[in-house]
């Protein structure tokens, strides 16, 4: 008997961490299809947050940020259906292990999507997202908590009934500047989601979101403009601003006034079909981190190309110059269908911990289509280190006589 009950207490642990990761699982309503994307990097590691549930399509758009404890807090919405049609909502969850495991979701606001999410210097979260109002106008609506994301209370809207379609983008974020200024990214057209020429700029708060304004010049760019932009603050404090295009390749904008203007736009040289991606700058000061979609151009496809596989870029001379580093999942010949949305945190301990969403088949929009979110988790200094090692390998490979 001695024997058995030593052999429980040994086990135990582990069923009870399985039973645990299970009823995260089961508790999507229903049951999750469990799928991995064929190819996941090896030197990172990688943990499922959500797979899709019958009756919806994948959870999509995730947010990240760190809690005062260095728990990670992810923000994301669920939806029936592709952009305006569906039943929006957005759901949030825990990791206390650095993103290998999460907590059972909790609903933070019905008809909302795209959600972004801050840690401000003060501590308090804000938390944004936008609703939809039939096919060309949103509201962008604004929560803030003081507890670590226990509690949500609603703030005045950063803007209310926009004329023509405005969103802050599939890759929702707000970011807090060295002087204490608050943005939350956007793009806008004067008519529908599908037929406007958007234009990219930023609303800004300088009374910790509390009140908002707008840029004064925004980004235009031909075709159907200028999409769902990131923004990192350089070393120096100027502001790059990373778009959405369907140029062939993201496009960058600088500002030097923390926003209120935006100068023209240039490509980043990083070549992407039209999907969603995101940046942020190292926590030291090293560079930024681009992770994106880097399938092929091709001016014949729907959104001009495959969005797979999904890269991680460094720059380290202020978005002049962009090297691809690595693969975090997917490729045309690993199989995975199409990578979406995604969010770069950075933690007190030193790991980039990126969420992305992702389809098994590509362009599967159908209610309990295979996918969903997941991390991927490595060392930040490992993505400079893959820059240094790529870069010592184009010298050796450097013909001779050159």
């Amino acid at each position: 008997m001695r024997g058995i009950i030593s052999v429980l207490l040994l086990i135990w642990p582990v069923i009870a961490g399985a039973a645990q990761i299970t009823a995260g699982e089961q508790s999507n309503v229903g049951r999750a299809q469990s799928v991995t994307p064929t190819f996941l990097n090896p030197e990172m590691v990688h943990a499922v947050v959500e797979n899709s549930r019958p009756g919806e399509y994948i959870p999509i758009c995730p947010s990240l940020c760190e809690l005062s404890d260095e728990r990670l807090l992810i923000v994301y919405h669920r939806t029936t259906k592709v952009d305006w049609y569906g039943g929006y909502s957005t759901w949030s969850r825990i990791s206390s292990d650095g993103g290998k495991t999460w907590s059972e979701p909790r609903l933070i606001a019905e008809k909302m999507q795209a959600p972004g999410l801050v840690r401000l210097g003060s501590g308090d979260l804000l938390l944004c997202g936008a609703e939809a109002l039939g096919k060309q106008s949103t509201t962008m609506k604004l929560f803030r908590s003081n507890d670590d994301g226990k509690t949500w209370k609603p703030q005045r809207h950063i803007w209310e009934r926009s004329s023509g379609t405005r969103l802050q983008g599939g890759c929702g974020s707000l970011i807090e500047l060295k002087s204490g200024r608050i943005l939350c990214p956007c793009h806008g057209g004067a008519g529908g989601n599908y037929n406007s020429r958007f234009e990219a700029w930023c609303y800004y708060s300088d009374d910790r979101g509390k009140t908002w304004a707008e840029s004064e010049r925004k980004v235009k760019l031909p075709k159907r403009g200028a999409m769902e932009p990131s923004i990192a603050q350089l070393r120096d404090g100027t502001l790059l601003m990373a778009m959405r295009t369907q140029l062939g390749a993201i496009y960058l904008s600088l500002s030097t006034d923390d926003g209120a203007t935006w100068g023209e736009a240039w490509s980043s040289g990083l070549e992407a079909p039209e999907a969603p991606f995101a940046m942020a700058a190292f926590p030291k000061g090293e560079g930024l981190l681009m992770v994106y979609c880097s399938g092929k151009f091709n001016p014949k496809h729907h959104h001009l190309g495959e969005r797979t596989p999904l890269t991680a870029a460094v720059s380290t001379d202020g978005g002049k110059k962009w090297k691809k580093v690595c693969d975090i999942a997917g490729g045309d010949e690993h199989g995975i269908g199409a990578a979406g949305t995604s969010s770069i945190c950075f933690t007190a301990d030193g790991k980039a911990v990126i969420a992305y969403n992702w389809n098994k088949k590509s362009w599967d929009r159908r209610q309990g289509t295979a996918g969903g979110t997941r991390v991927a988790i490595a060392d930040t200094t490992w993505f400079i280190s893959q820059l240094r090692e790529r870069e010592k390998q184009a010298i050796i490979d450097r013909p001779t006589g050159e």
